[in-house]
């Protein structure tokens, strides 16, 4: 019977691991919402107007070596490093080559932001290797019985943990913040 609810624990923990990384995928939304609100009022233009269909001002105040995307009007999708804006003409390099493309031929405009914390992202890693880590540890208990000890199971629950932290701090967020689209 011991066997078999340890068994079930250790499934529990495994099965629920995915719905943890949901929930990060929707704090990482909910963070990086509140970056873009930062980053389009640190620019001088709200939110709001930020993503205003056909706002051309907003493009103007992407500094230049930013990192965008540019969608036009045929489907075609290009990055590159904004260069600047003269009249109505967007100029930027991508792939190591000028690129100048004009206003009316231009669909989308996407910039992209950095944003998060390497701090959560550790902590976040940390809670996500401390469950694997004790899930290995629950399956050894349930595998090997009563010679597997407590210790064991916290050194591979602090393994867990350790290397999870280590994962995460090596990420930093990032998104694509629309700042200009013509309908």
């Amino acid at each position: 019977m011991t066997k078999k609810m340890i068994t079930l624990s250790c499934a529990y923990l495994l099965l629920i691991q995915p719905q943890v990384l949901f929930a990060q995928d929707v704090i990482a939304q909910d963070n990086l919402t509140t970056v873009e609100h930062s980053v389009a009022n640190s620019e001088g233009v709200s939110y709001q107007d930020a993503i205003a269909q056909d706002n051309w001002e907003a493009v103007r105040s992407i500094p230049a070596g930013d990192e965008i995307t540019v969608v036009t009007r045929d489907g075609k999708q290009m990055k590159g490093r904004m260069s600047g804006i003269s009249g109505t003409t967007l100029s930027f390099t991508s792939k190591n080559r000028p690129v100048s493309i004009d206003q009316p031929e231009i669909k989308r405009i996407y910039r992209q932001v950095t944003g998060g914390s390497r701090a959560k992202n550790s902590l976040l890693g940390t809670g996500i290797g401390a469950g694997i880590g004790a899930g290995i540890g629950l399956f050894f208990v349930a595998a090997y019985g009563e010679g597997v000890d407590a210790d064991a199971f916290a050194t591979l629950m602090g393994f867990g943990a350790g290397i999870g932290a280590g994962v995460g701090v090596l990420f930093k967020g990032s998104k694509k913040l629309l700042i200009y689209e013509v309908k």
